[in-house]
């Protein structure tokens, strides 16, 4: 990787200006969106045979503080760029959208609209035809487009009108009701295109049979807030709905709830209001769900916190990229899933019993305290639990936790991750049935659970 930036790249770091700056990797180009003073500026980056990344500031883009989100879409040497700004009334949507031009003739840059082709709030690559969703635009050649509508260019060129190129064609989203719906975001999945906006999502299914066109594939679900709610690549989808819950979706349309709800709304609902950003890495196949305060990654062994809040992440010959801001929240913590037991009378936790590694890179103790969520209303929100203090984990990984009720999570956590390795390969935990109310028949009053 390049170890240094030069040019009129103003300050790329990320703090206050979160999320941005942005850096986005085509087949062709590096495109990184950074802030110039209060403005939002369009770079190209090329890296130097000295290994010095140099950045071209290509375009205003216009004040950031207004900015939703922006959107690539990639060509080769041409592409598509949306600027998307998203106030609180219905029609309080602006859009600009950017074209490159191949080549170093001037005009680099082109504003749509233009005669071939409207604006529009997301753009994708769909096997070299160009998709847009979210049109804006007032010619009469694109008739009644609009936020709730996608439209497709004809195959091979960038023209969207279907009186020139019969297989341009354009479809309305099935949540646009009375011109109120929006697509935040149109994504190339397996060889669909998926859809995705505020009052659902939809799935854009080439065929050939009368005509090469594009067919609806509704699917239901609740839509997304924002362009910025989703990432991935042709193979898979993640992305944040509207009542904060995480979702999977594979190139088969086969979607899977992850639910987390508890931990994603503490982003989404941020009374900072600052952005979540979703990014992919799909080297390691990771996601990362970052606000500007928090931030989490979720890979196969499911979801964590992390102190690496990324606006942005990619890949360059082969190394991670990204632009990232550190929280310097090294703590680590580990919260159990509900636990009752199979039984849902009041149970006593005694001493836990933690299968763990917890010295350091030093081989000197490391500082790993244990504590226990509990409830006794098992139809309250997750929020109502309560938390015991926590105990210190003694030298031969063992404590003592006194709490007696029908619902309990337990709760790990250490004061550095950073600090040498650390594994925990089992949490055994020692219970009383103290309420047999509910028990019908035998039942061992004394218990070892792991």
């Amino acid at each position: 990787m390049a170890d240094a930036i030069t040019g009129d790249s103003g300050t790329w770091t990320v703090g206050e200006n979160w999320p941005w700056p942005q850096v986005k990797f085509t087949d062709y180009y590096t495109l990184v969106f950074a802030m110039v003073s209060t403005k939002l500026h369009l770079f190209e980056l090329y890296c130097t045979t000295s290994n010095v990344w140099v950045a071209d500031d290509m375009q205003d883009l216009g004040t950031a503080a207004t900015i939703d989100h922006v959107d690539v879409a990639s060509f080769g040497m041409f592409y598509v760029i949306s600027v998307v700004s998203i106030g609180t009334g219905p029609n309080s949507v602006t859009v600009d959208t950017f074209i490159r031009n191949p080549g170093t003739g001037t005009p680099l840059i082109t504003q749509l609209p233009t005669s071939k082709a409207p604006e529009c709030m997301t753009c994708c690559n769909f096997k070299g035809q160009a998709i847009m969703g979210g049109i804006v635009q007032d010619d009469a050649n694109f008739g009644d487009l609009s936020l709730g509508w996608v439209a497709w260019s004809g195959i091979g060129n960038f023209d969207f009108r279907v009186g020139t190129d019969k297989t341009a064609g354009y479809a309305k989203v099935p949540w646009d009701k009375w011109g109120t719906g929006l697509v935040h975001k149109v994504k190339r999945l397996g060889d669909t295109v998926m859809v995705y906006g505020d009052g659902g999502r939809m799935a854009l299914v080439p065929v050939s049979e009368p005509m090469v066109t594009f067919g609806v594939q509704e699917l239901g679900g609740l839509g997304i807030s924002s362009g910025n709610h989703i990432a991935g690549n042709e193979e898979i989808h993640c992305f944040i709905d509207t009542d904060s819950d995480l979702w999977l979706v594979d190139a088969k349309l086969k979607f899977q709830k992850l639910g987390y709800r508890e931990y994603i709304s503490d982003l989404t609902g941020d009374s900072s209001n600052l952005p979540v950003r979703v990014s992919y890495l799909p080297g390691r196949r990771e996601f990362y769900i970052c606000g500007g305060d928090r931030g989490f990654i979720l890979n196969e062994s499911g979801l964590a916190e992390m102190h690496q809040l990324a606006t942005s992440v990619g890949e360059y010959r082969g190394t991670q990229c990204g632009f990232f801001l550190d929280s310097e929240d090294y703590e680590w913590r580990l919260t159990s899933d509900t636990i009752d037991l199979a039984q849902r009378g009041m149970k006593t936790i005694g001493f836990l019993e933690l299968g763990i590694n917890h010295y350091n890179s030093t081989s000197s103790l490391r500082d790993v305290y244990v504590s226990a969520d509990y409830r006794y209303d098992y139809q309250a929100k997750q929020d109502t639990f309560s938390t015991l203090d926590f105990t210190r984990l003694n030298p031969e990984g063992a404590a003592f936790v006194n709490i007696t009720a029908p619902e309990i999570r337990v709760k790990v956590k250490g004061t550095d991750y950073r600090n040498g390795s650390l594994n925990l390969d089992y949490i055994k935990m020692r219970s009383k049935l103290s309420d047999k109310r509910f028990v019908r028949g035998l039942y061992n009053v004394g218990k070892t659970s792991s």
